[in-house]
């Protein structure tokens, strides 16, 4: 199994408008894990994409949970 990028991560949104956020994953460090904006799906809501971002973001956590199983 790989390193990920430590934990904890948070979301971040920034961006053109309010209309049009780009809403992004980062590490403690302040790296980019990954974009919740879907560049390929214009069809999901600004709360969607907040919610697969929120998503993202806790899988930290996520697998520390899944090993303390």
């Amino acid at each position: 199994m790989s390193a990920h990028s430590p934990g904890p991560w948070k979301v971040r949104t920034f961006g053109e408008s309010p209309q049009n956020p780009r809403i992004a994953v980062e590490d403690a460090d302040g790296k980019w894990i990954a974009d919740a904006r879907p560049w390929a799906r214009s069809d999901r809501s600004i709360a969607e994409q907040e919610a697969n971002a929120r998503l993202i973001a806790a899988a930290p956590e996520l697998l520390a949970a899944l090993r303390a199983i």
